[in-house]
């Protein structure tokens, strides 16, 4: 898809689904695009203060009412489902998670906080001074935070940094997520694909087939499989299991 087929922009920062099954894309320049279900022509939208301005979509999450919400340079920004446009904040923002019952942890390049999406408010404030860069939200309502400085979680109200009991915890992380087995994924920038699941710690490299150790987005499907984008053509992942022979690494490229 490209703008011949509606998108304001090629220049494509951030892209997810909702439960509607519509495609939502953030562009470069404060706008997104929504792809219906059954349709192949984007429809675009941009908030009035956001027109033709740098100001990165970073970040796309729904939550329980199916309203958008927008992580970007320029603040917080929600969208209800007529398309109207509200600002919640002007802090820049980098990722966003939904933590049910109305909540949504917005990540930020310092102090990561939660809010209410009925209220806008802030209800908490997690002391991170690293930039934040992914959030993700595992089975047990347990938030992690992959920043500059390496991987957080936050449990019961406290936070624990995990790279002090693991080096490999310490990198930079640019993406997260979880899988239906409750493993945490990580995309690191300089050091290939973390594998966490519980105190078992399993490092996926261009030893085990990865295009490149530089991964800047991960996703998990509904069959498990994960689907790494590094500078050098996107990789597929299947894992059996916590041993590294199992992992069966497919790249994909323009090729």
């Amino acid at each position: 898809f490209t703008t011949d087929n509606g998108l304001p922009s090629n220049n494509i920062y951030s892209v997810t689904g909702n439960r509607n099954g519509n495609i939502w894309a953030g562009t470069g320049r404060g706008s997104v695009a929504r792809l219906s279900a059954k349709g192949n022509q984007w429809d675009s939208f941009t908030p009035g203060n956001s027109a033709n301005a740098f100001n990165r979509i970073n970040d796309i999450a729904f939550d329980q009412n199916n309203n958008a919400w927008f992580a970007t340079d320029g603040g917080l920004y929600f969208m209800n489902r007529q398309t109207d446009w509200f600002v919640v904040n002007l802090t820049p923002t980098t990722s966003l998670a939904y933590a049910q019952n109305n909540l949504l942890w917005v990540g930020k390049y310092q102090y990561p906080s939660q809010i209410n999406t009925k209220t806008g408010s802030e209800t908490t404030i997690l002391p991170i001074r690293q930039q934040v860069n992914a959030l993700a939200v595992d089975a047990n309502g347990r938030l992690w935070i992959g920043t500059s400085g390496g991987l957080y979680r936050n449990e019961n109200g406290k936070n624990y940094y995990l790279g002090n009991k693991a080096p490999l915890l310490s990198k930079p992380i640019n993406d997260l997520c979880t899988d239906t087995m409750n493993r945490l994924w990580l995309a690191t920038a300089d050091t290939g694909v973390l594998v966490k699941r519980n105190n078992a710690l399993l490092h996926l490299t261009i030893a085990n087939g990865l295009s490149s150790n530089n991964c800047n987005a991960i996703f998990a499907d509904d069959q498990n499989r994960i689907w790494v984008a590094t500078n050098n053509g996107l990789n597929l992942i299947t894992l059996k299991n916590k041993e590294a022979n199992t992992a069966k690494v497919t790249t994909i490229t323009t090729a």
